[in-house]
């Protein structure tokens, strides 16, 4: 028998599900999943940093957006430079023959500057095409690692991870099947001996070595129609590599098709598509299972990272990726993702361009494509979603029996109590019964309520305004949100009914009350 049961009903609303209600219930034993205690992370495109348009990291405002992400949790937050445009990069020497990006150490110098500030993991991506400019099936050339590596010694920064290539199965489709996987695979071990060079093992310098992170494939067939990574490449590169060379396997994969020219599928960007979770579930959940099967037998000591998603791929879906109806995507994946022990999640994109030549839908900072001004800078839906998400939900993942049609997850809340996140892509109103079980074993969440002990429901109820899924604002218990908002919640003292209105997302709390 339970020694714990704690029931409240939410009044919810979710497709396909009328009548009596639906009972829910939460188990309070030990998590299903942890994750790491940035779960949540976010990306720059490396586009962002061409010459004419290169992002200005020392802009205030844009800062102001930035460091709030470490206001709100005392875990550093992730953020990754990469994307397709680090493989044209050329690390402080000014040749096109590595890349048409010249990063300058002055502009380095300046990212590990606003890193610092921000209290930010710095995730780099280096390039993998220097040495093939003319032959692909030549070895990589870490000219530009070591020029970088040498760089960080002398100036005494820190680099968290190193990435090593962008989507290898783009480039290589492109280039008649070269680099192989085993070539990637080698370029890996090349740079794992480099690290071990500049923090020799045993040494002080050891703990300052950056993880290695790769080697981030998107899902495909690996042709010209599909030119990601089949999972013949993926189990490739891992064999070579071995069990735990890799620190972070990372791979890509969005909920939707954006609106990319010249292809054969349309795209889905449409409302009806954001509100549909098992579409954007089978093209994010599918791959990132498969990743996950191969890495327990081929790399089981590794953790698994989803280096880049978003709702839509290629930009996102302008005028839909960067509204309040893309927050149905970003909670419920973070959710899914959660639940199956994924390490961290990191959102394409912060700011800029999400891609080469094109402006990002999908970031988390309007206006798309934005790289200097930042009088023009507005916060999206989801980069308040983002800081709720780091600001309450903890690292144990819950149990959660739910109707397979559903979508609420469960977890211990930072700083105690149990943290439900829901999406509700519904106009339909239901009462879901959520029972809260816990047997003999403790709960791995603390300061969790009960109707004898008491507990205080801490409401934060996302919606649209005025009901318009398009709008490009938030609201937060009913008042629009801004950067100068209170990230507060409405409590419910006692209270065994919560109202959730139909088409929002969002969080509840449950913590004992104080006597």
């Amino acid at each position: 028998m339970p020694s714990l049961l704690v029931v409240f009903l939410l009044e919810c609303c979710f497709f396909g599900w009328f009548g009596d209600g639906v009972s829910v219930e939460v188990s309070l034993t030990e998590p299903i999943a942890v994750t790491s205690p940035s779960f949540v992370g976010v990306n720059i495109d490396a586009a962002s940093l061409y010459q004419g348009t290169r992002l200005d990291v020392a802009d205030v405002r844009f800062r102001d957006f930035a460091c709030k992400f470490g206001e709100v949790r005392d875990s550093p937050m992730t953020l990754r430079i990469g994307g397709s445009a680090a493989d044209d990069l050329s690390t402080f020497l000014n040749s096109t023959r590595h890349g048409h990006i010249f990063l300058t150490r002055d502009y380095w110098d300046d990212i590990i500057d606003f890193v610092d500030a921000c209290g930010f993991n710095l995730a780099w991506d280096l390039n993998m095409r220097i040495g093939r400019s003319t032959n692909s099936s030549d070895p990589w050339d870490p000219q530009d690692t070591l020029r970088l590596l040498d760089h960080v010694r002398e100036k005494h920064q820190s680099v968290w991870a190193l990435q090593l290539g962008n989507e290898p199965g783009h480039y290589q489709t492109r280039n008649g099947g070269l680099p192989t996987a085993k070539q990637h695979g080698a370029d890996f071990v090349a740079l794992d001996k480099i690290l071990s060079k500049y923090y020799p093992p045993g040494s002080n310098l050891e703990t300052k070595r950056p993880r290695m992170q790769g080697p981030d494939v998107c899902f495909g067939a690996g042709t010209q129609t599909q030119p990601c990574a089949d999972m013949s490449y993926f189990r490739d590169v891992l064999s070579v590599l071995g069990p735990s060379m890799l620190t972070d396997i990372t791979g890509h994969a969005y909920g939707l098709r954006g609106p990319k020219k010249g292809r054969v599928e349309p795209s889905q960007c449409t409302i009806e598509a954001f509100l549909n979770p098992e579409l954007f579930q089978a093209q994010v959940i599918a791959p990132v299972s498969k990743w996950k099967a191969a890495m327990k037998e081929l790399a089981p000591a590794s953790n698994f990272i989803l280096s880049e998603t978003a709702s839509a791929a290629d930009g996102g879906c302008p005028n839909l990726s960067n509204r309040f109806v893309s927050g149905f995507y970003y909670m419920e994946i973070l959710g899914a993702l959660g639940d199956m022990g994924v390490f961290q999640v990191y959102r394409q994109n912060l700011v800029g361009y999400g891609g080469i030549n094109f402006g990002s839908s999908y970031a988390l900072l309007d206006p798309p494509g934005w790289f200097a001004g930042g009088d023009q800078l507005v916060p999206n839906p989801d980069y308040f979603t983002a800081l709720l998400y780091r600001k309450l939900v903890g690292t144990a993942r819950l149990k959660v029996d739910v109707p397979s049609d559903q979508y609420i997850h469960a977890a211990c809340a930072v700083g105690g109590g149990v943290v439900l996140t829901y999406i509700n892509p519904s106009p339909d109103a239901l009462e879901v019964n959520i029972t809260f079980t816990a047997g003999d074993m403790p709960s791995p969440c603390t300061n969790y309520g009960s109707e004898t002990a008491g507990m205080v429901v801490e409401k934060y109820i996302l919606t649209a305004p005025q009901g318009n899924l398009t709008s490009d604002q938030v609201e937060l218990n009913g008042k629009v949100l801004s950067m100068s908002s209170a990230l507060e919640p409405s409590n419910s003292f006692h209270e065994t009914v919560v109202n959730v209105p139909p088409f929002s997302y969002g969080f509840l709390v449950s913590k004992a009350s104080a006597k």
